[in-house]
C-alpha cells in the first residue's frame, strides 16, 4: 500500500472514533439533563410537602387544636359546660335500630286516593 492510502485510512478511523466519542458525550449530557429535571421535580415536591408540614405544625400548636384534643380524647370541657359521655354500645344500638326501622312503603295510587277521597 502506498502512504496516501494508509494516511487516508488513519484519518478515516480517527474521524469515526471522534464522531463516536462525540455522540457518547452528547448522549451522556442528555441523560444528565434528564436526571437534573427529575431532581428538580423531587425538590419541588419536597418543598410542597415541607409547606404542608409547616402548616400542620402551626395548626397542631394552636389553641384550637389543643382544645379539640382535650375535648375529644380526655372528655373535658370549659368552665360552666356539662360533659355528657354516651357509651359506644348505646350509640351503636341506636344506629342499628334506626337502620332497621324503615318507613312502610305505601303505593303512589293509595297516596293519591287518600289525598282526594280521604283515608278509609
Amino acid at each position: 500500500m502506498n502512504k496516501k492510502r494508509i494516511f487516508k485510512l488513519l484519518v478515516l478511523v480517527l474521524g469515526i472514533y471522534f464522531i463516536v466519542s462525540l455522540l457518547q458525550q452528547i448522549l451522556s449530557l442528555w441523560r444528565a439533563e434528564e436526571r437534573i429535571r427529575i431532581a428538580q421535580r423531587k425538590v419541588e415536591e419536597a418543598k410542597e410537602k415541607n409547606e404542608e408540614l409547616v402548616e400542620r405544625l402551626k395548626y397542631v400548636q394552636s389553641e384550637e387544636f389543643i382544645e379539640k384534643e382535650v375535648r375529644d380524647k380526655l372528655g373535658m370541657g370549659k368552665g360552666g359546660e356539662t360533659v355528657v359521655i354516651v357509651p359506644k354500645d348505646l350509640i351503636e344500638k341506636e344506629i342499628k335500630k334506626a337502620q332497621k326501622e324503615e318507613p312502610e312503603k305505601v303505593p303512589n295510587w293509595r297516596l293519591w286516593k287518600e289525598a282526594f277521597w280521604g283515608s278509609e
